[in-house]
């Protein structure tokens, strides 16, 4: 069985945390790089990394990003950031899946609450016989960053994992989609198994029976009360989410599948009249959502696979070529073709 997790689509809600940021921070201090470089710019101010209410949009923590791998003495700075993060960092997340009965509970309590942890990738879990994997989808365009951001969440990730089992975890395989940097050897270091660049996907892999391990630090009332404590701070995000980040989020799951205007106002509860009435107020329907949601995919399919066009065109939801070819052109004043041939488009 397939388990999604979403990320924020909204990359100017400011709904996230800063312990992330604030980790980082500190260990580019150790190399003398102060806190007003990696901040200039983003908004955030140096106390805001103390306070636990305050919040950052996703632009803002890309800005920063940015700021890192500028500054940064070390080009893999996301490799040594994520070394230093243990389960404290997650907040009651971190807490739940250290308490979780088996690891199989506690990766399944990670996805489910995997938003508390401001993800960029959306993800998704599964197993097939002996190997359980994880799959990043690049949702967001991150360009230039997605090598530090795959370093420093994989890491992070994996820094958990082994808290949780409280050892190694035993790794199969990462793939990453970009060329292997020069410092490619601290990959093999970080997570002792094969790492495969330039793939056509973002994937991690483990041994399944990992999950049926029983976690040490067990414990059935704590996860109860850190479970609690999740959701009251998920509901707190899903109901400050915009509308049209929530339509959009539900037709995702299923690519090449979406569901009608019809589907979605039931899904909220709504009438198809109050969507659309909810939707045009913040100059939105249905179908610009919709349409957008299919450009983003095609354009994701187009830069970060070998696709055909016509199975791309399927995956979003046309069933005759011709049309997507029109729909694409009308995006993007190009046809799909020009565009995956278009270094400046794609990034490659």
């Amino acid at each position: 069985m397939i388990i999604v997790a979403e990320c924020e689509l909204d990359m100017d809600r400011r709904c996230h945390p800063l312990q992330d940021i604030y980790r980082l921070v500190m260990v580019l201090a150790r190399y003398e790089v102060a806190s007003a470089q990696l901040l200039s710019g983003s908004g955030i101010q140096p106390e805001d990394l103390t306070d636990p209410m305050a919040r950052a949009s996703f632009n803002q923590k890309l800005t920063v990003f940015r700021n890192i791998l500028k500054h940064s003495p070390c080009a893999d700075i996301g490799l040594i950031a994520s070394h230093e993060t243990c389960f404290s960092d997650f907040g009651f997340m971190g807490y739940a899946l250290m308490s979780a009965a088996t690891f199989e509970e506690a990766v399944h309590l990670g996805l489910k609450y995997l938003r508390l942890a401001s993800p960029v990738l959306h993800k998704s879990f599964d197993v097939q016989g002996n190997v359980a994997r994880f799959d990043g989808i690049e949702v967001l365009k991150l360009g230039e960053l997605l090598p530090f951001y795959c370093e420093y969440w994989f890491g992070s990730a994996h820094a958990l994992c082994c808290d949780v089992l409280q050892r190694p975890l035993k790794n199969l395989c990462l793939r990453f989609p970009y060329p292997p940097p020069a410092y490619a050897d601290k990959y093999y270091e970080a997570f002792q198994c094969d790492i495969e660049f330039n793939s056509q996907s973002i994937q991690w892999e483990f041994e399944a029976s990992e999950l049926k391990e029983m976690v040490p630090s067990a414990n059935s009332l704590t996860v109860k009360m850190c479970v609690q404590s999740c959701e009251n701070m998920l509901r707190t995000l899903e109901q400050a989410n915009s509308l049209d980040t929530q339509v959009q989020a539900f037709i995702i799951k299923q690519p090449g599948q979406f569901p009608s205007a019809e589907k979605v106002a039931s899904h909220f509860n709504y009438s198809l009249r109050t969507l659309n009435r909810k939707l045009s107020k913040t100059g939105g329907s249905y179908q610009k959502i919709l349409d957008n949601t299919r450009r983003e995919l095609s354009i994701k399919y187009l830069a970060q696979t070998n696709m055909t066009i016509e199975d791309i065109s399927a995956a979003v939801g046309f069933t005759e070529p011709p049309n997507f070819y029109k729909a694409f052109k009308k995006w993007t004043g190009k046809t799909p073709l020009e565009y995956r041939n278009s270094p400046t488009d794609n990034g490659q």
